[in-house]
């Protein structure tokens, strides 16, 4: 069983795709160590903390490109950013319109799957 102190924190974490408007307190940075312990959410990037709001990034999961951080997300008890992308494909352009979702709508990525 985990210690009081544990479940507490797991409990006040965010629900999980929810938008945040910064890191959640207590976010850890990923390791071989705490990546299945289930008590803090964790952060891929490397040894660098999650970029600020409004920092520039380059998105290269899918060639997304060039954009900037708008937003923090939570899933599966890790730490992902929202990010606006300048110019997206023609491609994404028209799977987001068939799903409903506009050109503004902010990317979901993970840490690795950018560069900043």
């Amino acid at each position: 069983m985990r210690p009081p102190d544990a479940m507490n924190q797991a409990q006040q974490r965010p629900v999980a795709g929810e938008g945040l408007a910064e890191p959640p307190p207590g976010w850890v940075q990923l390791t071989a160590d705490n990546k299945d312990d289930g008590l803090a959410v964790k952060w891929a990037g490397q040894g660098r903390p999650p970029p600020p709001l409004g920092a520039p990034v380059t998105v290269l999961m899918n060639g997304l490109g060039p954009g900037v951080v708008v937003g923090y997300f939570v899933e599966h008890g890790y730490l992902g950013l929202h990010v606006r992308c300048h110019q997206l494909p023609e491609w994404m352009l028209a799977q987001r319109k068939r799903h409903g979702l506009d050109a503004d709508t902010p990317a979901r990525v993970f840490a690795t799957e950018i560069r900043w």
